[in-house]
């Protein structure tokens, strides 16, 4: 048996972008306009499944390219299940998400009334990524 993940076609001059990992909440910064506005929605979002699951999952590891993301990982506590979500559910990850979370512009927007925590996005604490 054999398992593929479907080939993501890329343009030249175009990379598959690594978001957000598995392993911390910090975003990634490119100092692309664009790839910088989709990482701080991705991380937004994150926010909004840690609060709206009463702290007990987020997803993590976004990666793709253009409007496609692939393989996220879903974390949450391993001890709601053994092996729940395969190897890559970190629980530090989720122990420290309030932590290690950057609020930005979409959390802090008052029409969503989410609760900032974390370090806020002026601080040196993401990523920065090269290339694209």
């Amino acid at each position: 048996m054999y398992l593929a993940e479907e080939l993501i076609p890329i343009r030249a001059g175009e990379a598959f972008v690594k978001y957000i990992h598995n392993d911390k909440a910090k975003p990634n910064i490119f100092f692309n306009i664009e790839l910088d506005e989709v990482t701080e929605f991705l991380a937004f979002t994150q926010h909004v499944q840690y609060i709206t699951t009463n702290k007990l999952t987020y997803i993590s590891d976004y990666q793709g390219h253009g409007s496609l993301l692939t393989d996220p990982q879903i974390l949450t506590n391993p001890e709601l299940g053994k092996d729940l979500f395969g190897g890559g559910n970190l629980r530090s990850a989720l122990i420290n998400f309030e932590d290690k979370h950057a609020c930005n512009e979409f959390c802090k927007w008052p029409g969503f009334g989410l609760s900032e925590f974390g370090f806020s996005d002026d601080e040196s604490d993401a990523d920065v990524q090269t290339g694209s």
